[in-house]
């Protein structure tokens, strides 16, 4: 979905021999990001080959799953919400067992969502790198904060700001940040 970047890129995948069996002794597929602008899912198909599926996004960052019907992707200024319209059981055109289509996208404004997680209500929190803080979406602004770290007296944006970068959720609630804090000359 990447309006700023319409040339697609080339890419090719190498997966060790036993790769495929893992994935179907674990009966599960992989969703990942690879910055800056890919999005990955990585299954079977019912034969036991592997099924590679990749879209392009602007600077893929954050990737959460709510459920077994969506996910949440960060990227540059944009929140996306994917979901799965398909019953449990149907497959689209004979081979998919799941369908993530954009429902939502919130913009965020130039804040570098990094990561991702989903509260226990269902609401998404993400990492807002710019600001340095914790934030959700709003319906009026840009971001809502939840937390900062508490050296940071406001939330003016700048370089001198730490580097907020992973958000880690524990029974949906965030249980921890990182933060990487900038170079500063004595």
């Amino acid at each position: 979905m990447d309006l700023d970047d319409p040339e697609p890129t080339e890419f090719s995948i190498t997966v060790s021999r036993h790769f495929a069996a893992w994935l179907a002794g674990q009966k599960t597929s992989l969703a990942f990001t690879i910055p800056p602008a890919k999005l990955f899912m990585i299954g079977l198909k019912p034969d036991g080959d592997l099924s590679i599926f990749e879209r392009t996004f602007s600077k893929t960052m954050g990737l959460a799953r709510d459920g077994d019907h969506t996910l949440y992707l960060g990227t540059l200024y944009q929140l996306w919400r994917l979901e799965n319209p398909l019953p449990p059981g149907q497959l689209y055109e004979d081979e998919y067992d799941r369908l993530y289509i954009p429902r939502q996208m919130h913009l965020t404004g130039l804040m570098n969502v990094h990561d991702v997680a989903v509260d226990r209500t269902g609401r998404p929190i993400f990492v807002n790198t710019r600001f340095g803080c914790l934030a959700t979406v709003s319906d009026e602004f840009s971001f809502v904060p939840l937390w900062r770290p508490p050296f940071l007296p406001d939330l003016t944006p700048g370089s001198a700001r730490p580097l907020a970068s992973t958000v880690g959720a524990i029974s949906g609630a965030a249980a921890a940040v990182s933060l990487t804090l900038p170079a500063m000359r004595l």
